[in-house]
């Protein structure tokens, strides 16, 4: 009998540790004692805890190699089952109404107004609902058709959007949109006909902070339109999350966005979700406010410690880490791999390409495939399908390897010039910083969560 390699213990406070095993997904809250019988080898202690710990799978009779085995025997047939459900997201173009300040569209602009303002024909989208009936061919369920861009939402695409849309729904897609907001009331009478899945919308503050961070060619103000838009759509029913994009340009205003997302009852509405995401230094260009990946879930946690952000954002906190799923007792999946970039995800763009993930598109490097004039992938396509856990040196000798995933592959490549280089600090923060914060917060809120057992050295109570 030995401690599982996949065991990992995180500090709740001076007496208290969840102790996590990735493989099984048990997550335990025990103290100092257990801890240190544990990092001793556990070469004596209470049997009744030792029994305990067999059964949550900390201690194992599998040799090292043996657990490895499993994992990557496990990996592969995970690793098929999730690939069997894709999710396509469609950009009909890169051409947007706003000129947000940090936008990550910079890059791509110096291709040239040609390049960029290139959308869709019909008969172009005919071809890309050719490759998705042969993708999802043997699909037993279809995941919403997301649009993304650009701005989807642009008047001039109400024809091009009209046909996805109609298309879709006779494939049995529903349909959801990430937009920028300000062309709601304009497309709302074709969201009424079709079954919307639901919109992701940007508020990046107050009204003076979101204008000078989202504003139009000539200057104006997207802060008015967009709220209008919101309101639109709530009051239609149809699920709303409102992200705000947080950096060192408007994180002082948090706390004064939710006074006004509370006073319009959004923090409480059964279809509008607030929520907070960090702007990163890559992907943006030269934006200078942007976090360092390395620095922004302390930020996040800084503000979620505030109980009037807390209030207002607590139920967007969610999917910043799998090990959530064990706290909100469901069922757990080790994290081969970071992101669906490497199982499921692709972004059908108006040129004709494809790409992995939604920080890459319109980057060559990371070109996977056309769908133009027909569906072919390239090698780049089997790298990014291949980046897993099992594929990486690093990753395969490391403990956190399944509740890390290897990080993020675009983070790799733009930091350390390869997908396969794993980006480890961002987990070991959320690990001792985010999933303690989260496991105290529910306690806070009145309840444990169901999947945690509590033990001590002297016995499970």
């Amino acid at each position: 009998m030995r401690i599982s390699r996949y065991s990992i213990s995180l500090k709740i406070d001076e007496d208290q540790y969840l102790l996590i095993n990735s493989r099984t997904g048990a997550v335990d809250l025990v103290d100092r004692d257990v801890v240190d019988l544990i990092e001793n080898g556990f070469s004596q202690g209470d049997s009744s805890i030792g029994e305990f710990l067999k059964e949550r799978g900390h201690l194992t009779d599998l040799s090292p190699e043996e657990e490895l085995e499993y994992m990557e025997e496990f990996c592969g047939r995970l690793h098929k089952r999730f690939s069997q459900t894709r999710t396509h997201i469609i950009i009909p173009t890169y051409t947007c109404n706003l000129r947000c300040t940090y936008c990550w569209e910079q890059l791509l602009h110096s291709r040239g107004k040609e390049w960029i303002n290139r959308t869709l024909s019909l008969e172009e989208t005919d071809l890309f609902f050719a490759a998705l009936d042969e993708l999802d061919e043997k699909s037993t369920r279809k995941k919403p058709l997301i649009y993304f861009g650009g701005e989807p939402l642009l008047p001039e695409n109400e024809e091009l959007i009209s046909y996805i849309m109609k298309e879709g729904s006779k494939r049995g897609y529903t349909h959801y949109f990430v937009t920028n907001g300000t062309n709601i009331p304009h497309y709302l009478p074709l969201f009424r006909k079709n079954a919307v899945h639901g919109v992701q919308i940007t508020l990046d503050g107050t009204q003076e902070v979101h204008d000078a961070r989202r504003k139009g060619p000539g200057n104006e103000g997207s802060f008015q339109r967009i709220v209008e838009g919101i309101a639109l759509l709530s009051s239609h029913r149809i699920m709303t999350h409102i992200r705000v994009n947080i950096d060192y340009s408007n994180v002082d205003c948090l706390e004064s966005l939710a006074s006004f997302l509370k006073m319009k009852g959004w923090h409480i509405n059964r279809y509008t979700v607030p929520y907070l995401a960090s702007v990163f230094n890559y992907g943006c260009g030269a934006y200078a406010k942007a976090y360092r990946r390395e620095e922004s879930m302390s930020h996040l946690l800084s503000l979620w410690k505030n109980e009037s952000i807390w209030e207002v954002f607590k139920r967007g906190v969610s999917g910043f880490h799998s090990l959530e799923s064990v706290l909100r007792d469901e069922v757990w999946s080790p994290q081969f791999y970071n992101c669906r970039a490497h199982s499921n995800q692709l972004f059908f763009d108006p040129h004709g390409n494809i790409y992995p993930c939604w920080e890459s598109v319109g980057e060559e490097d990371h070109c996977v495939g056309q769908f133009i004039p027909s569906l072919e992938f390239n090698r780049t396509y089997e790298m990014w399908r291949k980046r897993t856990v099992m594929n990486m040196k690093e990753c395969r000798e490391c403990s956190y390897a399944f509740v890390c995933g290897g990080g993020c592959a675009y983070h790799a490549h733009a930091s350390k010039g390869s997908i396969f280089a794993p980006v480890c600090q961002p987990t070991r923060q959320v690990l001792e910083e985010y999933i303690p914060f989260c496991y105290r917060k529910f306690l806070s809120e009145g309840w444990v969560p169901p999947a945690v057992e509590q033990n001590t050295a002297q016995g499970r109570y």
